[in-house]
């Protein structure tokens, strides 16, 4: 079948006046997978080491978390790195995405983070400190890629199809993560699980996992339960190991609850091999994106689809931030996704022991619902357009995942490490979705058809969630809290959510949907006043059924 074609929806009886014609193009599909992919390639890349992150901390010879008081960066800092890079970049990209355009603006973004987090990182092998300017500076042009999403969405895509293109390539990020979660395990050397009692982040010496492992009492800062005793003979596992590492045998040490809870277990990993494969992937994605990817259709979707002048980043900012439902979202978000992040990014350590082993599965159990949660979401934007109550409700499962998480640590054993399993799998599934909704619904807010404003929009979605995630997890990793670590995590974890869901719930014109108006003003057809800038109520007679959700009467291009 042709592509459909909208007819001119004006009277060209003035000079005035513009006639606008639609058309919606096959290609675009081909723009979105392309982003898509890149987008999936960088996100896996990034995370790699989330579902092994001690052993990638005994790789490198660090620390899992960032331990200023030991000089230790940590592993948890690639993240922390990988978010302040965004923080830093994420306006610019917004900016130069506005100003000019998606083709270039991508690439950019393409290349820095194939040479960086793809080949650099591999070429610097076990050295941790290349490996975190690797990760630091490619992340921070990374963002000039992937703050795209909504500029091809407004751009290539008719309205009744717009949301599930934001759902679509959000989804290719998430994949990435849960790709992630998944990938590392066929890259493992097949080993079972092993001790090293000299990792920096073991929180207990030798000597403790031999005297806890046979005596009815044990120390009371070891995050097992158990009576407290005279812990003057227990030694500063900072200190023991200086005196007895490397040279301290563990061949043999079972990787014991007691060994996992403090963080002293590896999964063996042939992480030189992962890394190659990464970049390979990522020059793949990088070629392909730049064959694909065009700035605009060379007719629009629809009306909010049309070629807008550029302002200075400080209008489209002041523009944005004068709309209190744009920036109280934004707060809401900050907070309530600060949990979330911090029980992905530290999933391995917070696991319980009794669901341990199934790692590998939650990254399938995860992309499993998220596939047809962000179809039905996408699909429940466009039909209904209801953009606060999906966004509302996205918190809610927020809401209730993180609080299933915390009864399944206070409830502990079996039951309680399946709980868990089950919450965080169905949280993190729901991410796209979320994510999906957020864009949608600050779209709608700071939408005006006076100036390109998709890149501000995604920059500043960006820039707050990136801060978010890198303080809470300086702040909030398990290792910082006091034992049992975990428990305690998760309980200000609970809270946090909860406020945050409540602060969302008191947004201020929560339906204010200036792009929904915008396009029904155009239904009937409009008229653009070359003059005044301004758009004008045209009167064009139509058939009720012919007229498209863009706003075009569509008959079939011959």
């Amino acid at each position: 079948m042709p592509p459909l074609k909208a007819a001119s929806a004006v009277s060209p009886t003035s000079a005035d006046y513009i006639p606008v014609e639609y058309d919606i193009y096959k290609h675009r599909w081909h723009v979105l997978v392309a982003y898509g992919l890149s987008y999936m390639a960088w996100c896996w890349a990034a995370s790699r080491y989330v579902v092994i992150a001690t052993t990638a901390a005994s790789y490198h010879d660090t620390t899992n978390q960032v331990s200023l008081s030991q000089s230790e960066l940590g592993i948890d800092f690639i993240t922390i790195s990988s978010n302040l890079g965004v923080i830093l970049s994420y306006l610019p990209a917004a900016f130069c995405i506005d100003k000019y355009g998606l083709k270039w603006t991508s690439l950019v973004g393409n290349l820095f983070v194939c040479t960086l987090v793809g080949w650099a990182w591999y070429f610097a092998g076990s050295s941790w400190g290349p490996v975190v300017w690797c990760s630091f500076l490619g992340n921070i042009m990374g963002t000039f890629q992937t703050a795209t999403i909504l500029a091809i969405s407004n751009r290539w895509f008719p309205a009744r199809e717009r949301a599930m293109a934001v759902a679509i390539g959000s989804f290719f990020g998430a994949l990435g993560y849960a790709i992630g979660v998944i990938a590392a395990g066929f890259f493992a050397t097949g080993e079972p699980d092993t001790v090293d009692m000299c990792l920096k982040s073991c929180l207990i010496t030798g000597d403790e996992y031999f005297y806890v492992g046979n005596a009815t009492l044990v120390p009371t800062d070891v995050c097992v339960e158990g009576a407290a005793i005279n812990k003057t003979w227990i030694a500063d596992p900072w200190d023991w190991r200086s005196a007895n590492c490397p040279s301290f045998n563990n061949t043999g040490l079972e990787c014991s609850e007691l060994a996992r809870a403090n963080f002293c277990c590896i999964t063996p990993t042939n992480i030189p091999s992962y890394s190659l494969f990464l970049a390979i992937l990522l020059t793949a994605t990088t070629i392909y994106s730049f064959l694909v990817t065009e700035d605009y259709p060379p007719k629009p979707p629809g009306p909010a689809g049309e070629k807008k002048k550029s302002e200075s980043f400080w209008v489209t900012t002041k523009h944005c931030f004068s709309k209190r439902n744009f920036w109280q979202t934004i707060i809401a978000e900050f907070i309530i996704a600060a949990p979330i992040l911090v029980a992905y990014a530290t999933m391995d350590r917070i696991l319980p022991a009794s669901i341990y082993h199934l790692k590998w599965l939650l990254g399938i159990f995860a992309f499993a619902l998220m596939a047809p949660l962000t179809f039905y979401v996408g699909r429940t934007l466009d039909k209904h357009r209801n953009y606060y109550e999906v966004t509302s409700g996205c918190h809610l499962c927020g809401l209730v995942s993180m609080t299933g998480m915390w009864l399944g640590y206070e409830i502990g054993g079996d039951l309680g490490g399946i709980l868990v399993f089950v919450t965080i799998g169905f949280g993190t599934s729901f991410m796209v979705a979320w994510q999906t909704a957020e864009y949608e619904v600050k779209m709608e807010y700071a939408f005006t058809e006076m100036f390109n404003i998709e890149g501000t929009v995604v920059g500043y979605d960006r820039f707050f969630f990136n801060l978010c995630s890198a303080l809470s997890l300086a702040v909030l990793a398990p290792e910082n809290f006091p034992c049992p670590n975990n428990v305690n995590a998760l309980r200000c974890f609970e809270v946090m959510t909860l406020i945050g869901f409540m602060v969302y719930q008191f947004v201020p014109d929560k339906r204010q949907y200036n792009r929904k108006k915008f396009e029904a003003r155009a239904r009937g057809g409009f008229k653009r006043s070359v003059k005044e800038g301004k758009m004008e109520m045209g009167i064009v007679e139509v058939e009720p059924e012919t007229v498209g959700d863009e706003g075009g009467v569509f008959v079939e291009a011959g």
